[in-house]
């Protein structure tokens, strides 16, 4: 490892010898909302009152630490916050103790041979041990994935509420903020998606960039009506119109519409986005560290969809800083990125865990040059928040 980044120009007088796991251990943090968020759209009602998120700290035998984040969420993984620490603690913790850190190709073998699926989970461990490798090494994480060439990531702004003239309010109050993208929810039925979305442009003007997001609610038939309805409101994309494993669907639809689809939903794996492109089932797709597996595999989804010649953005729906760093740096090496991306969890959530949060206020993120992701725990504030386990 010391070799390879000597010869790839990094200086390296602070480097440490080789970091072995040495502990590996899971947490549960739960930080209030703003304000209390429901969704009432159909198959996804319910409400929520604070940002629930998994957090590991990897230990080398060298003493350096590392951390890395996950939003939980039930309704798309299955798994409860103890499920999921106990998934880790029993299950993943073993299968990579005493590994090199740095050696990210094994370690996702061992994980993914140790148990299938937990794409989240293995997430946290191994933006963990980035974080890790980038403080012992004393250099920022993208450099260790393949450099840097968006010095700033922008991000956009997030609308969710329960009727069109509380979209207004909302999607004007970010962009008179200097927000320029937002993205919408809808998936309300046809006819409201309508009324929101021609709310929202009458009160943003037509210089916004609208993206709106289904979350797979529609059947084939009535996400083409919505697509239809909105097209005349200089949409940029529509997200998930209909379940993610409906590719013949999405193919079909981009035949007739002419507004670009996203893919998300089915966009899990390497394979996954692989059948996407071969169905022509997608104009854009969106990946993200914590539900692709990490930093390693989301980096080689975005060289695949840059083969392919698709764009592709970045971001989730709730994390805190430390799980927005880590898409931070796996987005600032890949030439295909659309931006903005997307931190909804920082907009939605009322604090944080480390001692300086990322401030989406300011729209455009910088990169950070500092080791690791770039981030410092605030033990007073996590352990504020923390769950008792």
């Amino acid at each position: 490892m010391l070799a390879l980044l000597r010869a790839c120009g990094i200086d390296t007088p602070m480097m440490t010898p080789v970091e072995i796991f040495a502990g590996v251990e899971s947490f549960i943090i739960r930080i209030p909302y703003k304000q209390i968020l429901s969704d009432s759209r159909r198959s996804h009602e319910r409400a929520s009152d604070s940002q629930t998120s998994l957090f590991v700290r990897v230990r080398g035998r060298g003493g350096q630490e590392g951390w890395g984040e996950v939003g939980v969420s039930p309704q798309r993984d299955g798994l409860g916050a103890a499920q999921m620490t106990e998934t880790i603690d029993r299950i993943l913790a073993p299968a990579v103790i005493g590994t090199e850190v740095g050696n990210f190709a094994l370690m996702h073998r061992q994980m993914d041979a140790a148990i299938t699926g937990h794409q989240r989970l293995k997430a946290a461990i191994e933006t963990a041990a980035y974080d890790l490798m980038g403080k012992a090494l004393g250099v920022p994480v993208w450099k260790l994935v393949g450099g840097k060439i968006h010095d700033a990531i922008p991000v956009l702004g997030w609308v969710m509420a329960s009727t069109a003239e509380e979209y207004s309010q909302k999607a004007k109050a970010y962009v008179d903020s200097g927000f320029d993208t937002l993205k919408v929810k809808v998936g309300f039925g046809p006819e409201k998606d309508e009324e929101i979305v021609r709310a929202v442009r009458s009160a943003v003007g037509d210089k916004t960039v609208l993206r709106v997001d289904a979350n797979c609610i529609y059947s084939r038939d009535e996400a083409l009506e919505s697509l239809k309805r909105l097209e005349r409101y200089n949409i940029f994309h529509y997200e998930d119109p209909i379940a993610g494993a409906d590719l013949e669907g999405m193919a079909w639809l981009r035949q007739r519409v002419s507004v670009r689809l996203m893919a998300d939903e089915s966009c899990i794996t390497a394979e996954d986005l692989i059948r996407v492109i071969r169905a022509q089932a997608a104009d854009i797709v969106k990946l993200s560290v914590q539900v692709n597996g990490g930093i390693y595999k989301t980096s080689q989804m975005l060289r695949i969809a840059e083969a392919a010649g698709i764009p592709a953005t970045l971001g989730h729906s709730g994390s805190l800083t430390t799980g927005a760093l880590a898409e931070i740096h796996a987005a600032a090496s890949a030439p295909n990125l659309l931006r903005p991306c997307e931190f909804v969890g920082l907009l939605k959530s009322s604090d944080d865990v480390v001692r300086e949060p990322l401030d989406l206020s300011r729209i455009k993120l910088s990169v950070p040059d500092r080791p690791g992701l770039g981030s410092e725990i605030d033990p007073d504030k996590f352990k504020k928040y923390r769950l008792a386990p």
